[in-house]
């Protein structure tokens, strides 16, 4: 089962070109590149979006100068005075440091990170995609992967989906989210799948559980879903 479709990323496209300010729409263009492809094992799909990036198309004009000369830079000249003579604080935050029994885990792909239980072990997949397990012979693996958009609009996005699916969308740890469910089988096991899609700012964080339905109902499995929501309250950007 795909959380992301065509639909769901032109959707995105749209909604991103839709804030856009007039003016900066003749300057700039958003580039879209959406790869869909399926992960390396059957069954197993995962959506690979480059996300937006800004290219600059426009040279100053004869225009663009002359507006440029008139204009009165002294109210910039005085905020640089006072930052010199104040000080100044970027808005980058720095992360929390992990409660007891937690370890921080950073996404390779950009400046966000979710706590894990210390006694889970973490890996690397394709695709910069986090994968963590309580055990290799529990029957369950959480994978994360995320997606930077270019503007403060994952909630927008995520609401949108929502919407189209019929879904309830929900606040976990302040941030939106919902889930959806599904099924796989690959070398003749059948596994249940159950997927998060989160949005904060900027951050668009896809989770998904695989279940080994052989394990279905066994306690680290059940463990290991109920700290879902825990890890989705401490993404948090750094």
């Amino acid at each position: 089962m795909m959380v992301f479709d065509a639909m769901d990323l032109n959707r995105l496209d749209q909604l991103i070109r839709q804030l856009e300010r007039p003016a900066l729409r003749s300057r700039h263009f958003r580039v879209w590149t959406v790869r869909h492809r399926a992960f390396q094992t059957p069954g197993r799909f995962r959506v690979t979006a480059h996300l937006p990036k800004l290219r600059n198309l426009f040279a100053p004009t004869g225009d663009a100068v002359s507006t440029i000369r008139q204009a009165n830079f002294k109210p910039l000249v005085l905020l640089i005075v006072f930052l010199l003579l104040n000080g100044c604080e970027g808005v980058a935050t720095t992360a929390k440091n992990s409660p007891s029994g937690n370890v921080a885990v950073k996404f390779p792909n950009g400046s966000v990170q979710f706590e894990m239980p210390e006694h889970y072990s973490q890996s690397a997949e394709p695709d910069d995609t986090i994968a963590i397990t309580p055990g290799d012979e529990t029957g369950i693996v959480l994978r994360f992967n995320l997606h930077n958009l270019p503007e403060a609009v994952a909630e927008e996005f995520l609401q949108s989906q929502a919407t189209d699916k019929g879904l309830q969308m929900a606040r976990i740890g302040g941030k939106a989210a919902f889930s959806e469910t599904g099924t796989r089988s690959e070398a003749g096991r059948q596994y249940d799948m159950n997927f998060w899609q989160v949005g904060f700012e900027d951050a668009l964080v896809v989770i998904s559980a695989e279940v080994d339905r052989e394990h279905q109902g066994n306690r680290a499995v059940n463990e290991c879903l109920d700290v879902v929501p825990k890890i989705i309250e401490s993404l948090q950007k750094y």
